[in-house]
């Protein structure tokens, strides 16, 4: 894989975390950050490891990216990947932190990762496979094992690990015994339950119906930590989120 990362151009900046949203590009939007905001969001599409065969090269994630991280370059075969391991490795150098959150389906890659993120964050949609598949609807093969070997690996890091639940209502907030044993599992420091929002292609096969109050994304956060023995540390009730340790 002949993956390349330029961030010299980083060197001029004052910004001092990175994001990225890996795994997939599809409908993504990058935030709009003002001038002051100590924020870069870096996005990478390869977390494929040597198996590229789902990333068709087309420098997304390279042309969205606002800060010029990502370069893409040939492999001995003439196509063009992106690398995520460089790409850790360039901004630790420069001492930024950074947030890497994938949807866990390249688990191979998390695992030969030599340079971990300062943060991994994992999601969790689902409390078992049936939920799972009408929900997240996924486009790969093995998509639900590919995510409970994430969720086993998530313990191996010596980094701050989060697992992030979407609430949405009617579908899967259910099942908080099924979804405390995935957790345990996974042993992260941090648990995030939050709302689904109406937003973005999501409106296409969800409805205003499926976005939670935040007294039920609170009710369906306790439940979580009362069978994972987390305590509930933090909330906001604008947001819809709660946070577990």
């Amino acid at each position: 894989m002949g993956g390349y990362v330029d961030v010299d151009y980083l060197g001029e900046s004052n910004m001092d975390t990175a994001v990225f949203a890996t795994d997939w590009l599809v409908g993504m939007a990058l935030p709009q950050t003002r001038n002051d905001e100590r924020e870069v969001v870096a996005t990478s599409a390869c977390m494929r490891g040597d198996d590229c065969g789902d990333c068709c090269g087309c420098g997304a994630c390279a042309n969205i990216c606002p800060k010029n991280c990502i370069k893409m370059i040939p492999d001995d075969e003439g196509f063009l990947y992106p690398e995520i391991d460089e790409l850790l490795a360039e901004f630790h150098r420069q001492d930024f932190t950074t947030f890497l959150v994938s949807n866990g389906m390249y688990w191979e890659k998390l695992g030969s990762l030599e340079n971990e993120p300062t943060q991994l964050y994992v999601s969790l949609d689902a409390p078992n496979e049936k939920v799972y598949k009408e929900l997240c609807n996924p486009q790969i093969n093995d998509a639900w094992s590919n995510l409970n070997k994430t969720l086993e690996l998530m313990n191996s890091f010596d980094s701050r690990t989060a697992i992030r639940i979407t609430s949405v209502k009617g579908k899967n907030m259910i099942n908080t015994d099924e979804y405390a044993k995935l957790i345990n599992k996974a042993n992260p420091k941090f648990v995030e339950v939050k709302a689904y929002m109406f937003v973005g292609s999501s409106r296409k096969r969800l409805s205003l119906d499926n976005m939670p109050s935040h007294q039920e994304v609170r009710d369906f956060a306790q439940e979580i930590a009362d069978k994972t023995g987390r305590e509930l540390t933090k909330e906001s009730e604008v947001s819809r989120v709660v946070l577990l340790e």
